[in-house]
């Protein structure tokens, strides 16, 4: 948290909301903050403050089955509830300079947490040949498995977000001269911390849902009582669904005020929401195929 911010000196700042199509989630024609324009002390810009007075709830229940039908058949599942809040931690490898939104009223920060899954079901199978032939048809019909696996959640939540010019405003002065204040930051506040907007709220938004199948299909083949092979193809995202990986969080674009009679403008971005990349992290890939031979002696 950036603790070289005067408070005191705040401002207040009306934005003119332009969405003629009214698609954002603003309704009201201008909306109104205040504005962060000068530093405690001149000689230094940001002064981080790195502190551990994060808070977080978790409330949870689950569900489990369990089957154990002898050698050939084993089923786990289980199905998740539940629900992750914080005041939205630092989870960054290095500091950055101002994380909060609002220093005047940190209790905006509360709110689901990023890491909020609020439903997720999984489940296992593992089959196996139940026969023990003998012979040369043991030698083609016994040691074969199959173990499909499937997870399915619900969406991680994500903020709206503002980009653009640091805000600012402009006034005419007793001299008849127009003044310009400008913000300490690229944030609506002018704070330079978290973009998004008091009004609209933290991590109000969700990804949409997830789901993956994974199958593996195996025979082993034995040689000895000690020495076996192991014949296996694996499939991950068998049915190449696409899971959401990132999608466009830009919601208004900041712009300043042109003139003393003018307000500065927030500008609704119609791409926000698009999906912008899908299967694109370790968790969720495109479907792949494995193929493996293993010796266990």
């Amino acid at each position: 948290m950036d603790t070289n911010i005067d408070l005191a000196t705040a401002v207040p700042i009306t934005y003119t909301v332009k969405d003629p199509q009214q698609q954002g989630p603003l309704k009201q024609s201008t909306y109104s903050t205040h504005l962060f324009i000068q530093r405690l002390n001149l000689a230094y810009g940001s002064i981080t403050d790195i502190n551990s007075m994060v808070g977080s709830h978790y409330q949870a229940m689950v569900v489990k089955v369990t089957q154990n039908g002898g050698r050939w058949l084993h089923l786990r599942a289980s199905y998740t509830y539940a629900h992750a809040q914080d005041n939205n931690q630092n989870e960054t490898t290095f500091t950055d300079a101002n994380d909060v939104l609002d220093p005047t009223d940190l209790s905006l920060e509360y709110a689901d947490s990023n890491f909020d899954v609020r439903q997720r079901a999984t489940a296992g199978i593992v089959l196996r040949a139940p026969w023990r032939a003998h012979g040369w048809l043991g030698a083609l019909a016994n040691g074969y498995a199959l173990a499909p696996t499937a997870t399915a959640q619900t969406g991680l939540p994500y903020s709206m977000h503002t980009s653009g010019s640091i805000p600012y405003i402009r006034y005419t002065n007793q001299f008849g001269q127009t003044e310009k204040l400008s913000g300490l930051g690229s944030s609506i506040n002018g704070s330079g911390g978290a973009t998004w907007i008091p009004a609209v709220g933290r991590n109000t938004f969700r990804y949409p849902g997830t789901y993956t199948i994974d199958l593996r299909a195996s025979r082993t083949v034995p040689f000895s009582e000690k020495v076996r092979l192991e014949l296996m193809v694996q499939g991950f995202n068998v049915l190449n669904h696409q899971n959401v990986t990132n999608i466009s969080s830009l919601g208004y674009l900041i712009s300043g005020a042109s003139s003393a009679n003018t307000n500065p403008t927030l500008t609704w971005e119609p791409t926000f929401g698009t999906v912008t990349n899908s299967n694109s992290t370790n968790l969720y890939r495109e479907r792949q195929l494995e193929f493996v031979l293993r010796l266990r002696f």
